[in-house]
């Protein structure tokens, strides 16, 4: 499989790439994940913030929106 020149020997951003990179998100709950990791990026490369990933999400507990009438 061609891989993009970023992607390096980890096993982890292989899979990022090769599953996530480029694919069309639509889901609102999945959109909001990724609105999360990318203010945690600031800084620090998408390595390490995929490595923290499911404990973010674990800590943050991504709930349902809920409009109060």
């Amino acid at each position: 499989m061609n891989r993009c020149p970023w992607v390096n020997d980890s096993p982890t951003m292989q899979n990022y790439h090769d599953r996530e990179w480029g694919v069309p998100v639509h889901d609102d709950r999945r959109l909001f994940e990724f609105l999360l990791l990318e203010g945690a990026q600031a800084g620090l490369s998408w390595t390490t913030v995929d490595c923290y990933r499911y404990a973010e999400i674990s800590a943050y507990s991504i709930a349902t929106a809920v409009v109060e009438e």
